[in-house]
Formats: C-alpha cells, structure tokens, sequence
C-alpha cells in the first residue's frame, strides 16, 4: 500500500474538511478500492438516450430516478491502515490532474460498518437556500462490506438495502454533520413511473434543481434523459458598459422516454463571436480560476487561462452559483501568451 498520507484543509460542502492532496495513495485507492469491484473515475457514468439505446432499454423491467444538478462522488467506507475512514472521491478529474479530488469530512458511521470496502454512490448539492446545509444525495449501493451488489442485486433491492444500512450504521453528528444524507426515491419504469419522476424532479419546491431523469434496468448502466433547458445557462448583459450578467432562466422541461428523444434546445440569445474565436459551453472548477471548456459542436476540452484579475472576477460574479455541471456558454479566443483559449468577457 502507498504510504505518508498527505492532507490539508480545504471547503467542502461549506464546511472545513480534510483533502488528500499526494497522487500515489489516490492512486492506490482508486486500482485496490475502486476498480475491484468494477468501478472507476471517467468523465460519463450514464449512456446518452440515443434511440437504440432507449430500445434495449424498454426491452426489460427496469427502473427510474432523477439526476439533479449536483456533483458525483463515490462515499467509500474502508479501513486505511487499519484506521476507520471516510472518504469522499470526485467522479471526475480536473483538467491538468491526475488524480480526483479526495475528501475525508466530518461524519460518523459504526465500527463494523468499516469491516469491509462500502462504496454509495451520490451527488453532492448545493440547496437552493444558500444557510440550508448540503446534501449527499445517495442513488446507489454499490459495494456493501465488500459484496459487488452493482454486479449481482436488482436496483430496487440495493436502494431498499442502502436504506436499512443508514438507520443501523450512521450516527448522526447532529449540529456537527457537514451535510444531510437523502436517499432519492425511485420508481417502476412504466408510463405512471415516469411521470412520477418528472413532477418530483420538476418540482419547484424541491430544496435543490434537477437537470433530468435516469432509467435503469434492474442491471445495468444508467440512461440519462436531459431536460431541454435544464442545465443551460445563457449570460446576458443587463446593465450598458458594465461586465453584470443575468442569467436566463430555463423554460418548463420536457423529457421524453422513447426512441423519440428530447434534445437540448439552443437558445435564442448566442453570444457574439470575436474575430479569430469561438463560443464555448465554460464550467468553473473546484480550483479558483480554473475553468474548461468544451466545444459544442466538436465535444473538444480546452483548459481555458484567466489572463487578468478583471476577467477572474468577472468570471467569479458569473459562476459563484452554479456547479461543475452547469455550463454558460461564452465567446472565447487564443491567448498568444500562454498559448491558451480564454473566455471574452
């Protein structure tokens, strides 16, 4: 096992927490705790609803959730030399890393709660209430005291097992708990399910935003169904001569379960495109002044430069609400000094 485990303080869900900061025990714990048990860390956990897949997908019972517009993390339950831990790991890496972000916060389980690897699945969120605590909010069990239930228990069982495991293994911390636990509902995939999914997710006195839906055989990977405007964010200037944006606020989202899919619909309002440029849908990191881009029409991922402390605080204005999912699209250009694409703004 990788040894001299690095931490430092960093926020994590507005609460202070301990970051694993050195690469070889990220490392190790993602090839001995992750990928034995079939898991990993990549950019896409769900299919996109293309028409063959909606059709393999309706061909067996299955299942449906809803996806919200917080940031996936594995919660993993394990023993580090022999010490009981914790650990929170992004479902992502950050351009220029190599390994995901890894957070040890505050939050108590059992003893025997660590005598085997548990790794749930979840998404953290930010409420929409900016004094609410965050959410974890947890959509699968998959790995229970070293069992791979991913590979061999029904959704609809491993959601029902995840839901008896908290009310014997966590101990809540109380005004001490970084965050709240929620575990999503789910329901059959039928017409009646779907729907049922729909008004929950869309529902707007639900603490938290949704950007679609998930469908699920019993096995198997997650389907997503994006809502048309759901996670589009489109600046526009409100106030002549000064860098304040407005954001536009998505129209009532459809989604559709067939082969017939829904598509993300572009809005009415494109940014204007500088000479030598283009527009790219921007996301903000857990770093400051770092932030990508991805290019629309080609999938590309750029690491964008922030080239002066006016454009970083304009960006800051414009991002400080939004998620690492949430994009706005921005008109961007190469930088000739640090050989780099940076947002116009």
């Amino acid at each position: 096992m990788a040894t001299g485990v690095h931490l430092g303080l960093i926020s994590f869900a507005n609460r202070p927490s301990f970051n694993i900061k050195n690469n070889d025990f990220k490392g190790w714990i993602v090839d001995n705790i992750l990928k034995p048990y079939g898991q990993g860390i990549i950019r896409r956990h769900f299919e996109n609803a293309t028409p063959l897949v909606v059709e393999n997908l309706l061909k067996k019972p299955g299942f449906v959730t809803y996806r919200s517009n917080g940031n996936g993390y594995y919660m993993v339950l394990c023993k580090v030399d022999d010490t009981p831990a914790v650990i929170f790991i992004d479902k992502k890496i950050q351009s220029a890393y190599q390994q995901p972000r890894m957070i040890m916060p505050f939050t108590r389980f059992t003893e025997d709660s660590f005598s085997g690897v548990t790794i749930i699945e979840g998404e953290m969120i930010r409420p929409k209430d900016p004094e609410s605590k965050w959410i974890f909010l947890m959509d699968d069990f998959l790995v229970k005291k070293g069992i791979n239930l991913a590979e061999s228990t029904p959704y609809n069982y491993r959601m029902t097992m995840l839901s008896e495991f908290f009310q014997r293994k966590h101990e809540d911390g109380g005004k001490n708990e970084q965050f709240r636990y929620i575990i999503k509902k789910f329901w059959k995939m039928d017409g009646g399910g779907v729907q049922q999914a729909h008004k929950h997710a869309t529902n707007k006195n639900l603490e938290y935003t949704c950007r679609g839906i998930l469908a699920c055989n019993a096995i198997g990977k997650k389907v997503l169904f994006n809502f048309d405007d759901g996670v589009v964010v489109t600046p526009q200037r409100v106030v002549k001569g000064q860098d304040t944006f407005n954001t536009a606020a998505p129209s009532n989202p459809t989604v559709s379960v067939s082969p017939r899919i829904t598509h993300q619909t572009k809005t009415s309002s494109a940014p204007s495109v500088p000479e030598g440029g283009t527009v790219l849908n921007v996301r903000a990191t857990d770093i400051p002044d770092v932030y990508t881009g991805t290019c629309p029409e080609t999938g590309q991922d750029y690491q964008l430069c922030v080239p002066s402390i006016g454009v970083s605080k304009v960006l800051y204005d414009m991002f400080k609400s939004r998620n690492a999912i949430q994009y706005i699209s921005l008109p961007c250009k190469l930088h000739e000094g640090f050989n780099k694409m940076y947002p116009v703004v």
